[in-house]
C-alpha cells in the first residue's frame, strides 16, 4: 500500500502538509518551510527518502513505500525543543504498543528498538534565526517492509512487516502515530512526558560504552542527557552519543 495525497487529505484534515512522491529528505524540506514561516504541527511526508539521515550524518536505508518517512515542524521554545526526541519517541511507542509488538524499547538517545533490534529512528533539528529559535523540526523513520536480510543491518534492524505477516497501510499508521503524537504534545517540556520517557529507557542501570566511554548509565534528566558512572566513580553528563549495551 501506499501513501497518495487524496489520503492525506482526507486523514490530517486542517493540519498543513506537503507530499512528496520522492524526496531527499523531509527533515531538509521542513527546515525551509519553516524558515518559510510553516505552522506548528506541519508535516512534510515523502513515499521516496532517498537521502535521509540519522544522527552524526548517518544514512537512513529506505526503498520506496518501505518505510513511514515523515518530519513534523514543532513551534516551541528552547526549553520545550529538549523534550522534543523524547515527544517523537513516546509516539512512536506507543503507535507500535497498539499493534500488540512485543519487546518495545526506546534506546537512548532515539531509537525504537524491537527485541534488540532498531525499527525506528529519530532526528530532531532546530532552526535558529540569530539568538531566536524559530522552531525544531522532527524527522521520523519507521520501517515498515525493508528487507534487511541479505544486507549489514540484519542483525541490528527490523521491519513492522516480519513482526505482524500483514501489508499494513501506511496512511492508517500515521493516522494513529498523529493521534499519540497530538496528545504527547501538550505535555512537551513537562514532567509527565519526561517520565514516560524515562520508564521506557533500556540498559538503566547497566554497564555501557558511549562514543568509548565505557561506564554504568546510571541515570537521564530532564533535558534527555544522560549520566555516565565511569570506572573510578566519576559521574559525567553526556547530551548525545552512540550507546552500546555490553556484551561478554
Amino acid at each position: 500500500m501506499s501513501i497518495t495525497e487524496a489520503k492525506l487529505s482526507t486523514i490530517l484534515k486542517d493540519r498543513p502538509f506537503r507530499f512528496h512522491h520522492s524526496l531527499q529528505s523531509t527533515n531538509d524540506d521542513a527546515l525551509v518551510w519553516l524558515r518559510q514561516g510553516a505552522a506548528d504541527g506541519s508535516l512534510v511526508i515523502t513515499r521516496d527518502q532517498t537521502a535521509g539521515r540519522g544522527r552524526l550524518k548517518r544514512g537512513w536505508y529506505t526503498p520506496p513505500d518501505s518505510a513511514l518517512t515523515c518530519s513534523i515542524i514543532l513551534r516551541c521554545d528552547p526549553i520545550a525543543a529538549q523534550q522534543s526526541t523524547m515527544l517523537a519517541a513516546v509516539s512512536v511507542f506507543d503507535l507500535l504498543d497498539d499493534l500488540a509488538i512485543q519487546e518495545l524499547a526506546i534506546k537512548w538517545p532515539n531509537d525504537i528498538m524491537v527485541n534488540g533490534r532498531k525499527i525506528s529512528g529519530i532526528l530532531a533539528e532546530s532552526l535558529w534565526s540569530g539568538e531566536e529559535m524559530m522552531g525544531v523540526v522532527l524527522g521520523i523513520g519507521i520501517n515498515l517492509s525493508v528487507d534487511f536480510s541479505a544486507t549489514p543491518l540484519a542483525d541490528r534492524a527490523i521491519s513492522l512487516h516480519q513482526l505482524t505477516r500483514e501489508e499494513l497501510d501506511p496512511a492508517t499508521l500515521l493516522t494513529i502515530f498523529l493521534r499519540h503524537f497530538d496528545r504527547w504534545r501538550c505535555h512537551l517540556g513537562r514532567t509527565l512526558l519526561f517520565r514516560t520517557w524515562r520508564s521506557r529507557l533500556q540498559l538503566l542501570g547497566q554497564w555501557v560504552t558511549v562514543d568509548q566511554r565505557s561506564g554504568i548509565a546510571k541515570a537521564v534528566d530532564e533535558e534527555g542527557a544522560l549520566w555516565l558512572e565511569l570506572a573510578n566513580g566519576e559521574e559525567i553528563r553526556i547530551l548525545s552519543g552512540t550507546l552500546e549495551e555490553r556484551r561478554d
